[in-house]
């Protein structure tokens, strides 16, 4: 069998790609091609899990009780258990297997790469690795958006930047790319650009089915889905933003958040949080040495990204400043949205 495994990076498309493998799941078998339901829903931030070094204090891990060696090496069992008992089952009618998870791009070593390798190579007799890449401050724009949806208060949308700290890493292409193609063969590592000029029909998911050969472009359309995480309205992310730095200054249990950030999205969906151009071009400016090197490595150019839109950005911004309106009318209609769902 052949695995055909995507690795990121954030805010590229990945849940739009996840969700319409679950959901076409009839198409794809009659390719031969199947998507583990072991990564079905929000499973598939096992895989990454499961390579991570055990002392990386990763969210995910977190929130998976893997704390300690001991829970961890029981998750990697169970784990191991769990796909070789998938692949068993799938391997009569399947020639493909298709993996979809963001955070393996965060993987920050070669031990944890090479962990990832020696598990996978045991059921395929091929893998290839797809990457798709956006340009930082964007990237940044978009995740400023999730952060605040899943209950952050962080007031700036570009964090002060830190040479080599870790929040950085999964900004770096060039060292992921050269981390990866240091355990991985070059020629089975894929790098695009998520940019709808250069994404085939102008869809990540279209893009990605046909890329790694799993569909023609055109049978690929039938795969098209409603984007999902989209940013915020500029007003309603303060909100947000305000709601949850007050929930935490009362102390109050941060569970009851949950779910509020995507009733926020459905309701209010938007640009995100404006940004100047000096803030653009000083956060984009620390990873251009290592773009400009990604682009002659991959690409044949100098220039990674386009950033002439980078012009068009406002030289200041004012920041948002809800009235006690726009809070009212904000926090009203995601109480109402979700009593309504959990009266339906």
């Amino acid at each position: 069998m052949r695995c055909v495994l995507h690795i990121g990076a954030e805010k590229t498309g990945t849940t739009s790609i996840q969700r319409s493998l679950t959901k076409n799941g009839g198409l794809l078998a009659a390719r031969k091609i199947h998507y583990p339901e072991l990564f079905h829903g929000q499973r598939h931030v096992k895989i990454s899990c499961f390579a991570m070094d055990n002392d990386r204090l990763d969210i995910r891990k977190r929130r998976l009780g893997l704390t300690d060696d001991a829970a961890i090496e029981k998750f990697r069992k169970g784990f191991r258990r769990d796909f070789a008992k998938e692949m068993e089952t799938c391997r009569k009618r399947t020639g493909t297997v298709v993996i979809v998870n963001e955070h393996l791009s965060r993987l920050q070593n070669a031990a944890e790469v090479e962990r990832l390798k020696a598990f996978i190579e045991r059921f395929f007799e091929a893998i290839d690795i797809h990457f798709y890449i956006r340009r930082q401050d964007l990237l940044m724009r978009s995740m400023y958006s999730t952060v605040i949806k899943v209950g952050g208060i962080r007031e700036n949308v570009f964090p002060p930047f830190e040479e080599g700290g870790r929040d950085f890493l999964a900004f770096d292409f060039h060292r992921i790319f050269r981390l990866w193609t240091s355990v991985f063969p070059m020629e089975s590592f894929h790098i695009h650009r998520f940019d709808r000029s250069a994404l085939l029909s102008g869809d990540v998911v279209v893009d990605f089915l046909s890329r790694s050969g799993l569909f023609e472009q055109a049978a690929a359309e039938a795969f098209r889905i409603e984007a999902e995480n989209a940013s915020l309205d500029p007003i309603a992310l303060e909100v947000l933003r305000q709601f949850n730095l007050a929930w935490g200054q009362h102390g109050y249990e941060k569970a009851g958040l949950r779910g509020t950030g995507a009733l926020a999205g459905e309701l209010f969906p938007g640009r995100g949080k404006p940004v100047s151009r000096a803030e653009a071009e000083t956060f984009l400016s620390h990873f251009e040495a290592g773009n400009r090197a990604l682009a002659r490595a991959c690409f044949d150019s100098d220039e990674l990204f386009d950033t002439s839109d980078i012009a068009a950005l406002p030289e200041t911004v004012d920041p948002p400043r809800p009235t006690a309106e726009d809070t009212a009318r904000v926090l009203s209609a995601i109480w109402n949205l979700k009593f309504s769902r959990m009266s339906s």
